[in-house]
């Protein structure tokens, strides 16, 4: 269960950043 939890808050911190990546470019453009 531990590691599952692991996942899945890998997971979505790498949704965010990815979603902040894609805000950056927004900006910029």
């Amino acid at each position: 269960m531990a590691c599952s939890a692991w996942i899945e808050t890998e997971i979505t911190s790498n949704n965010a950043f990815m979603l902040g990546l894609v805000v950056l470019l927004k900006v910029k453009i």
